[in-house]
């Protein structure tokens, strides 16, 4: 957990930045391929519809959770070729199939960055300090 540095408060979560370029192609693939797919294909998301502010109370209204494709064909400015090409390719995903696709693939990008972390160490302790 983080340490605020405006009031010394612990942040809820802290995350931290990957500076090793290795990575770029795993992380790449992993959005690009088995989260896109999960998350526009199996996904339900909720849309905001209305938004009004009375004071300091917001209101909101948001539209019942529907997946990225269910609203794509719902869309009439959406063409029948294109959502016949949308209905093919979700006949062939799997969500379990992609789900442990992706728990492999994030397991693979945890260990590199693992095997990373030890090599960065490794050569840190190596250097000379220099004062």
């Amino acid at each position: 957990m983080g340490i605020s540095r405006a009031n010394y408060r612990p942040h809820s979560r802290s995350y931290e930045r990957l500076d090793y370029t290795e990575l770029i192609e795993l992380i790449n693939d992993i959005y690009q391929n088995e989260h896109r797919q999960l998350m526009n294909f199996f996904v339900p998301q909720t849309k905001l519809m209305f938004k009004a502010r009375d004071g300091a109370t917001t209101y909101k209204k948001f539209d019942h959770p529907q997946t990225p494709f269910d609203r794509v064909m719902a869309c009439k400015d959406v063409s029948e070729l294109e959502k016949e090409k949308l209905r093919s390719i979700k006949a062939r995903l799997n969500p379990f199939h992609l789900h442990l696709a992706l728990k492999r693939k994030l397991q693979n990008l945890e260990l590199k960055l693992k095997e990373l972390r030890v090599i960065d160490v490794k050569n840190q302790s190596a250097k000379p300090f220099a004062a």
